[in-house]
């Protein structure tokens, strides 16, 4: 990976698009190799719970690849320091907080959020003054990449964070073999023609799709929050949101708390209201309501199947 890289060579989709092809191809190499020196998988507890100030957490895995400088995550458990060339594979549920270190050279990541069908990546670049060394992240360039893989893409990653869980270590082959054909199927898909990669989503979208997994479970969360934020209507941010990725901005937030309230509701104990909160629903009953319309039954009927599915009854 390329640690004389310039905020310049990340600012378009087009550069984003390439650094990445580059970026993929070497960490799978090294990878390949048997060096899995720089390859984080953080532990932290509780889970699901913004139990760090300022974080966030999601509802599917986050892939961050250091291509220069270095990314420092609070956890609950302490800062993780991922330097360049790194992999740090973020699991679903453990909160987080991102901050640039460009003590040794200047700061550049990539970012990789997953979808069922799709996913988005951009670079990550210092965002306004730092405070010594340390400075906020902001959205460079980005794209979105459609695919017929379904939940399969993120799903490796799912499996490798669960592995370590368990109590194995990072460097395990199963790991490795994990972490190997997540990245070859990625990079495939980024190769793939314009045709099959959404290279029209604007610097706005990418940075609301940003701060929508970011806020998820912010009970505020809102398009019109989301417009002041992005110092936009909430009109021109809607229409711009579904013109770029062919939904509205309130069915996309509603289809990503409603993938993490089914994680919750097949893993955890907690009631549908407690369920609701987490995913970001101040109101039980409308969470019950919006998510009968996403997945044709109420949580309570969701997750008697799910138990009933698992013990074969």
């Amino acid at each position: 990976m390329d640690k004389t890289c310039t905020l310049p060579q990340a600012e378009s989709a087009a550069d984003v698009r390439e650094l990445t092809r580059r970026t993929l191809g070497a960490l799978s190499r090294r990878i390949a190799s048997g060096d899995l020196s720089g390859v984080h998988i953080p532990l932290a507890a509780p889970l699901f719970c913004d139990s760090v100030r300022g974080s966030h957490y999601h509802s599917r895995p986050e892939l961050f690849l250091q291509v220069s400088g270095a990314s420092r995550m609070r956890l609950t458990t302490g800062v993780i320091s991922c330097a360049a060339p790194g992999l740090l594979l973020m699991p679903r549920g453990v909160a987080h907080h991102e901050s640039a270190d460009s003590t040794a050279s200047p700061f550049c990541n990539l970012v990789f959020m997953h979808g069922a069908g799709h996913f988005s990546y951009h670079a990550g670049l210092p965002r306004g003054k730092a405070q010594g060394c340390i400075a906020p992240v902001r959205v460079g360039g980005s794209c979105n990449t459609t695919h017929g893989h379904g939940s399969r893409l993120y799903g490796y990653l799912n499996e490798a964070a669960d592995f370590v869980a368990a109590g194995h270590p990072v460097r395990h082959p199963v790991v490795q073999g994990l972490l190997l054909t997540h990245l070859g199927l990625l990079q495939t898909l980024v190769e793939q023609t314009v045709r099959h990669t959404r290279s029209t989503e604007s610097a706005l979208v990418a940075r609301c799709r940003r701060l929508v997994q970011e806020q998820l479970t912010d009970t505020r969360l809102s398009v019109r929050r989301l417009a002041g934020q992005l110092r936009c209507t909430p009109d021109y941010l809607s229409t711009r949101f579904r013109r770029d990725c062919g939904v509205r901005l309130t069915a996309h937030i509603n289809h990503e708390r409603c993938h993490l309230a089914r994680h919750l509701l097949r893993t955890t104990p907690w009631s549908v209201k407690e369920v609701a909160v987490r995913c970001g629903y101040a109101d039980a009953g409308y969470f019950s309501r919006i998510f009968t319309q996403q997945t044709g039954s109420s949580p309570r009927e969701f997750r008697k199947a799910e138990v009933l599915l698992e013990t074969g009854a």
